[in-house]
């Protein structure tokens, strides 16, 4: 039982009881996922079939980011490769921005340059 003091009809006693169940309910759910990443690292055995290994290594990883989206919120979870990692900035920035070989995109950086003063123009354009 858990006693968090207070009246029960104001708003604030919800308020704090809201947040300490949220608090327990994302502990309860990081002990799950510890416990299946757990689970699936015993599994994991060198001389194990290429397609098993494969399994639970995925499983092992998916737990882990489970984990750390539990503990950590606000960080996302995202790519896990240095290719994988240029692959997504390139794509993003090709979003957001002109492809920089296409003439648009060279109009825009040059622009942009300007705006940011001559001597930026002239250090990286001149290049």
């Amino acid at each position: 039982m858990l006693d968090l003091g207070g009246d029960v009809l104001e708003a604030r006693w919800w308020k704090r009881a809201g947040l300490v169940a949220d608090y327990v309910l994302r502990r309860l759910r990081t002990q799950v996922y510890e416990h299946k990443l757990h689970f699936n690292l015993a599994l994991l055995d060198y001389s194990t079939a290429e397609s098993t290994f494969a399994l639970h290594h995925k499983q092992a990883e998916m737990a882990r980011n489970s984990i750390v989206h539990e503990l950590m919120p606000w960080l996302e979870v995202g790519p896990q490769t240095i290719q994988e990692t240029v692959a997504v900035m390139r794509k993003q920035y090709l979003k957001y921005f002109a492809d920089p070989q296409s003439e648009k995109g060279k109009e825009a950086i040059r622009k942009q340059l300007m705006r940011w003063g001559p001597s930026y123009a002239r250090r990286f354009l001149a290049k």
